[in-house]
């Protein structure tokens, strides 16, 4: 049992609406799906499973829509939300992804749903919040990635700015602060407080990760723009990502305490392959300071590293730095994460059969690990309207001839 067992969430249509729903999935709620009766366009985002493009074989929905329920309900007819209605009073907690004039259309003002349910918690997840001149503008995550500054220090100096990720960061993002003002809000409400809204704005979600960069332009009118392989230190930059003989490695030329640790072994492999550098040999690694290290210097540095690191392999490498704390990583592709012997040990990794779709996949489990079980693990994703029918007989009382009348007015 998950700490949240026992609750029960209504979600809505969308990317950030899955990713919310499935951790609370995963915290003991039960989770009721809420989609129109053709489906939440989500289960139309690709890939597909073995190219099978329809409403059940979304690679997504698969992912983040474990262990739910699905509810088929026509938000836009007045029985449809006259059953959503009902179903709120049974709920504890409503996310919705929805623009607020939409909300407004049918029936879900989320200010006056917090007023008619004062015990329930509402997240609301959308580009750029509900209460500013933006709250009804529809954006993709690219658009939020850009407008929020994240591309600005994403790619190459001398290039466009890059998008960061496969398409959602701005969701999950956005989604991840709506959680955790609804745990707050929850904490809250079971020591005698009332319900909330939460209002994330995936736009604002994202200038967190980028706080320093903002802080850096406020302060001093340094701007932390992109950088390609290489970060900020000081007033210089290093190299992070180096070519090795296999593909990639990150690391990066530093002294003092952090930075001389491995330094000299890595030197002395340097010299029994035939690659001795004086440039290197004569540096005193414990007082080693980028800062006040001439640009074509360092750069000169890197260029006798990474002539080294081309012979060897990722996986030497990473065992070398397992051996002497030299702070080194390969650069892994999805097939070595799956096959990682870290990541399996920590039991990150689930293997299960989805017997509703006739696949088995390998799906990631808790990030975290705790002394107390808080993560549950998660059943198949639901087919369209799978559960209709058993959650309003369970909690509306209704009667077969009440549920197949909602049918015939394609309500459900």
């Amino acid at each position: 049992m998950g700490p949240l067992t026992g609750r029960k969430l209504i979600e809505l249509e969308g990317v950030s609406c899955a990713f919310y729903g499935q951790m609370l999935r995963h915290l003991g709620a039960e989770v009721w799906k809420v989609e129109p009766p053709a489906g939440d366009w989500a289960r139309r985002l690709a890939p597909f499973v073995d190219d099978h493009v329809d409403t059940e074989h979304s690679l997504f929905w698969i992912s983040y829509n474990r262990g739910k329920k699905s509810l088929s309900l026509d938000l836009r007819s007045e029985p449809g939300q006259a059953v959503f209605t009902q179903l709120l009073g049974r709920a504890d907690f409503l996310v919705s992804g929805y623009a607020p004039s939409f909300s407004r259309e049918v029936g879900l003002d989320l200010e006056l749903l917090c007023g008619e349910h004062p015990s329930l918690i509402v997240a609301s997840v959308t580009p750029f919040g509900l209460d500013v001149d933006l709250g009804d503008q529809p954006a993709i995550d690219l658009i939020v990635q850009a407008s929020s500054g994240y591309m600005h220090m994403t790619g190459d100096p001398s290039r466009e700015p890059l998008v960061v990720g496969a398409g959602h960061q701005a969701p999950f993002h956005g989604a991840m602060w709506a959680l955790v003002g609804s745990l707050i809000a929850d904490y809250s409400r079971v020591r005698g407080g009332g319900g909330a809204l939460i209002d994330a704005s995936m736009e604002t979600a994202l200038l967190w990760p980028i706080a320093p960069g903002i802080s850096q332009w406020d302060s001093a009118l340094v701007d932390l723009a992109r950088l390609g392989d290489r970060r900020v230190v000081g007033t210089e930059s290093v190299r992070l990502v180096f070519r090795c003989r296999d593909g990639h490695v990150v690391w990066f030329l530093a002294g003092g305490p952090a930075g001389r640790v491995g330094m000299t072994e890595l030197l002395q492999w340097m010299d029994e392959e035939g690659l001795h550098s004086p440039d290197l040999t004569a540096i005193d690694w414990p007082t080693f300071d980028i800062v006040t290290t001439p640009r074509e210097t360092l750069l000169r540095y890197e260029e006798q590293f990474e002539a080294f690191l081309l012979t060897k392999d990722r996986d030497e490498l990473l065992d070398f730095a397992l051996q002497t704390g030299l702070m080194m990583a390969p650069v892994r592709d999805f097939q070595e994460l799956l096959d990682d012997v870290q990541l399996t040990s920590r039991g990150y990794w689930s293997d299960s059969t989805d017997d509703k779709r006739g696949i088995r996949l390998r799906l990631p489990e808790a990030p975290m690990k705790a002394t107390e079980r808080i993560w549950e693990a998660a059943d198949a994703a639901p087919r369209l309207g799978e559960h209709t029918s058993e959650v309003l007989t369970r909690e509306l009382t209704m009667s077969p001839l009440e549920i197949a009348a909602l049918r015939t007015n394609q309500a459900v």
